[in-house]
């Protein structure tokens, strides 16, 4: 089985663990799950575009996240947008903190205030890819800008510029003023936060899960 994971000490990497499918083996198949929390020990050849995986064991067990729909559906999207947006294959401490407690909040926060979970993710991710979208919304700058990634006073039209209302409510779950919006304003924010993604980062391309992170929250 080939793996693609995101780890703390290589950054994102390709590695191979071979009879996971045997009776006799010791790691179960639902380790390696998307979304899995796993800690390894791997063959030193970095050289090689395939890394053997020696020893691999659970670094943390979902309580919630397998049994429930919204948070699995949630964990599938954060994955999938991780997938398009990380590449990097060096250490990056802060970035692999920040997801691993993501899904690890995901796991434990209370199911009322998940609604916005997908936004502040993007929000979070944008911060440690290096286009964070400024705090400095204000009565004058209500208009968030795509290219520029801040509060302006200029409408560059409805592909480049976030509308008045829903600047408003992005701003206040920026600042952590808001813990729930209406459905149309978080379905436009999103789509509008992925256009974002979509700008700053080459060949980002569709999510295949957001329909379905979609239809979770109507």
């Amino acid at each position: 089985m080939i793996l693609d994971m995101y780890t703390s000490e290589k950054g994102r990497k390709s590695y191979i663990i071979s009879g996971i499918r045997s009776k006799q083996s010791k790691t179960k198949a639902g380790l390696l799950q998307v979304m899995g929390l796993v800690d390894f020990v791997s063959y030193n050849n970095d050289k090689s575009s395939l890394i053997r995986i020696k020893e691999i064991k659970a670094d943390h067990l979902y309580q919630k996240v397998p049994f429930d729909v919204m948070r699995s559906c949630l964990g599938v999207f954060m994955m999938e947008v991780c997938s398009k947006s990380v590449k990097e294959t060096e250490s990056n401490l802060q970035l692999f903190d920040f997801i691993r407690a993501s899904l690890l909040r995901l796991d434990r926060q209370e199911i009322q205030k998940l609604s916005l979970f997908h936004i502040q993710f993007l929000l979070g991710l944008s911060k440690h890819l290096g286009f964070a979208i400024q705090d400095n919304y204000n009565e004058v700058l209500n208009l968030l800008s795509l290219r520029d990634g801040c509060f302006t006073d200029r409408n560059f039209g409805p592909k480049h510029s976030l509308g008045k209302a829903n600047s408003l409510a992005l701003s206040q779950i920026i600042r952590k003023e808001k813990t729930k919006i209406p459905k149309a304003e978080r379905d436009n924010i999103l789509d509008f936060l992925i256009l974002y993604y979509r700008y700053h980062i080459d060949n980002f391309g569709k999510i295949k899960s957001l329909e379905v992170l979609r239809s979770i929250f109507s």
